[in-house]
């Protein structure tokens, strides 16, 4: 059973409210969804709100699509679901029982996947640089204070390693790639890195100690984000080609 909140940012959605009940879902309102093919502070409003859901774990619903261009843009900031006249008016149930008959399908993006699992990724790096830079200056009876950053070490929590697996991208068949760098990899080991700065740091390992740990976390971590934007560029070369490919015909 999902918890969904219904128009957040209004109301009794509020922040508040989101922080203390268990939601699995949030609703972005058709107001500011409806307004941002016309001014850009929405936009931003609607691209932060699909951060912090990220960040939260929590599913996107944006309402009040009503065109595909920013359907397809929502698709593509890694927004979950879109309600809106572009997808259907209300139709009486007669008529909903007959289109789900004709089985539509709207555009999907994988390149929306990929950017949540990318985003995740900085957002890993960005945690654990805020809590070595914190941790570095404030005295060690201080550390109880720390604010919570859901900091996890393991791959597995990571969306990027969670997209690396279902592609599919393995170490047996990278060989089979014109990149045979395999990105799970250093992907694993920047995250077994970060652990070895946090432990670095914590146990007052010593400038040179930590310096070489910080090194080494971002050595891997510049890695994948290169693995990670060749994969990018490919996809959308894949997605203009097809386009240019369906406007020719």
């Amino acid at each position: 059973v999902e918890v969904v909140m219904d128009d957040y940012g209004t109301g009794y959605s509020s922040l508040d409210v989101l922080s203390r009940l268990p939601f699995s879902a949030i609703k972005l309102d058709q107001g500011v969804v409806g307004r941002m093919s016309s001014d850009a502070r929405n936009t931003h409003i609607v691209q932060s709100i699909l951060y912090m859901a990220r960040e939260l774990s929590l599913k996107t619903v944006a309402e009040g699509v009503e065109n595909e261009c920013v359907y397809t843009f929502l698709m593509a900031s890694g927004c979950n679901e879109v309600q809106g006249y572009w997808v259907s008016r209300p139709i009486p149930l007669k008529d909903f029982i007959e289109m789900l008959k004709a089985n539509p399908r709207w555009p999907s993006s994988s390149f929306g996947l990929l950017y949540n699992a990318w985003v995740n990724h900085n957002s890993y790096r960005r945690k654990v640089l805020d809590a070595v830079y914190t941790l570095t200056k404030v005295a060690p009876e201080g550390w109880k204070d720390l604010p919570k950053m859901d900091l996890a070490h393991s791959p597995a929590r990571c969306r990027l390693g969670q997209w690396y697996k279902k592609k599919g991208r393995r170490n047996d068949d990278a060989s089979t790639s014109s990149h045979p760098t395999n990105p799970q990899d250093p992907h694993d080991r920047m995250h077994a890195a970060g652990e070895a700065l946090e432990r670095a740091v914590r146990g007052q390992a010593g400038p040179k100690s930590v310096r070489a740990a910080l090194k080494t976390f971002l050595d891997f971590s510049d890695i994948v984000d290169a693995e990670v934007s060749r994969i990018v560029e490919e996809g959308l070369s894949e997605t203009l080609g097809e386009s240019y490919s369906d406007s020719s015909k």
